[in-house]
């Protein structure tokens, strides 16, 4: 069983404890927002994960005792031979973890938001994980989650890593850039906030500043924050936290004849 804490923690989220091994796993992706998956190794063929699409009238028995009909726009993982997770949104019965697992594999991955709601809207079928790659995760924090849960399975599993990281990053992400024009801060939100506190606030919120000019930022944005794509989206982060109530408070003209 996972520690007395982890239980509850999970259960005041809504989720039911199972062992400690998928305790982790659903509760690093509380932590971190990042989906992760554990297969019983030696259920796996070949002992080896593939990615592909389903096969036309192909079918897999899911963790809730269901059989799926699969379509060839589905993405599965697999093993050397049939498939053990629907990916994105649920893994198979015949390679869950249970007690008499000994060997783990741990899959932590990044799929396409349209893909994985398309596949659980045509089967019906939703679930934690779906829920989050839906609304789209952060590309960056794949393998930061991978090891925060390597890390608790080690305290409270006793286990043991071999091998390291297996990273097939097939799209690399760039960061967004935005160029952040000084004087659109007064023009915008019209009141003038310090350049100062403008900074540490973008700073602190984990961007990166960095002079162009006089009066103009470069700003890279954090890999998690995919809301932020515009210099507007950049004034609404400072304004937050600044202070609304910092705004001056305007009512609008009388247009009544």
């Amino acid at each position: 069983e996972s520690p007395l804490w982890m239980q509850l923690r999970l259960r005041g989220a809504g989720m039911r404890p199972i062992n400690n091994v998928v305790d982790i796993t659903n509760y690093v992706m509380l932590e971190t927002g990042q989906p992760l998956h554990a297969f019983d190794f030696d259920q796996l063929d070949e002992g080896r994960l593939v990615i592909r699409t389903a096969k036309s009238g192909e079918q897999m028995e899911t963790l809730d005792g269901v059989k799926r009909d699969l379509t060839s726009e589905m993405l599965l993982i697999c093993d050397a031979h049939s498939p053990k997770c629907i990916a994105g949104v649920m893994g198979g019965l015949d390679s869950e973890v249970t007690e008499q697992t000994t060997t783990v594999l741990l899959e932590t991955a990044n799929f396409s938001s349209l893909n994985i709601r398309r596949t659980s809207r045509a089967l019906g079928l939703g679930s934690e994980s779906s829920a989050r790659f839906e609304k789209g995760i952060d590309p960056g924090g794949t393998v930061f989650a991978s090891a925060r849960a390597i890390h608790l399975m080690q305290h409270y599993a006793g286990a043991k890593a071999y091998g390291g990281h297996i990273d097939i990053d097939s799209t690399p992400q760039e960061r967004t850039v935005i160029e952040l024009p000084l004087d659109q801060v007064e023009r915008i939100l019209g009141v003038s906030v310090p350049e100062a506190a403008s900074r540490e606030i973008l700073t602190r919120l984990e961007f990166e500043v960095q002079d162009l000019g006089p009066e103009l930022w470069k700003v890279t944005v954090p890999s998690h924050r995919t809301d932020v794509k515009i210099a507007a989206d950049l004034l609404e982060e400072i304004v937050r936290i600044w202070g609304l109530e910092n705004l001056p408070s305007t009512l609008p003209a009388d247009t009544s004849s």
